[in-house]
């Protein structure tokens, strides 16, 4: 028997038709939109866990505002009767005094 000859290999290039083309084409617009609107989903998604985070850094702030607030009032009012102590102690040692030298007389 003789040997059958083997068919050549493919071409390295192929050629498309113009149909394969066509849809090729198609594929790839398709993919790019895919990818435009993957893009987009992203950037809302980040736009949407920015809004949240700014929202919760605004009540963090307010609740802040609102502790540095009450510490203020609440200094004063520490200040207000440390004063009132003052006096009560320095109303009490005269009374104490009038009474040492109601006693020595």
């Amino acid at each position: 028997m003789a040997a059958v000859a083997a068919p050549p290999p493919p071409a390295a290039t192929t050629i498309l038709t113009s149909t394969e083309a066509r849809s090729l084409k198609d594929l790839i617009e398709v993919k790019q939109q895919e990818l435009s609107e993957l893009g987009d989903y992203r950037v809302a998604s980040l736009e949407g866990a920015l809004r949240d985070r700014d929202r919760r850094l605004a009540a963090s702030e307010a609740k802040l505002a609102k502790i540095a607030d009450d510490f203020k009032y609440n200094l004063a009012l520490i200040a207000d009767r440390d004063a009132e102590l003052a006096g009560a102690e320095d109303a009490v040692r005269a009374y104490e005094n009038r009474a040492r030298e109601g006693a020595a007389q």
